[in-house]
């Protein structure tokens, strides 16, 4: 079984190999993920790993996160996994994935572009790690 991954107020590498590791689970599975990436919460002093698709839209949140549960269950029994409490499905068409989109836009391979204290249309990032961001 794999281990569960403790989320810390900083980013660690474990956060950003979890992170990685689920969004090509995900593709693997045919999610769909149009962008994905770590946002830092101020207020909260929490990560959250926001995972971008139209099947959250087309299908609903709670049908996205079944298939969220499926790929960490997927996962090598050696691998960390996050746990769906840090993570948000979110519809492409969102307000904050398009500003960020808008932004910064990568193409379908995955990066590591870190892009903090910046302001995108509406919204403060403190901070976050982006793998894709397509809108």
């Amino acid at each position: 079984m794999a281990e569960e991954l403790l989320v810390r107020d900083h980013l660690s590498n474990e956060m950003l190999q979890a992170g990685r590791h689920l969004v090509e689970r995900l593709d693997s599975d045919g999610c769909e993920v149009t962008s994905a990436f770590w946002l830092y919460n101020d207020e909260n002093r929490e990560w959250r790993l926001i995972i971008a698709s139209p099947l959250v839209g087309r299908d609903g949140p709670k049908k996205f996160y079944l298939r969220v549960l499926d790929a960490n269950k997927s996962a090598a029994s050696d691998e960390i996994v996050i746990h769906p409490h840090h993570i948000e499905a979110r519809d492409s068409g969102n307000r904050l994935v398009q500003s960020l989109s808008r932004a910064i836009h990568t193409d379908a391979s995955l990066s590591g572009i870190r892009f903090s204290r910046s302001v995108v249309p509406g919204q403060f990032i403190e901070d976050a790690y982006i793998y894709r961001s397509m809108g």
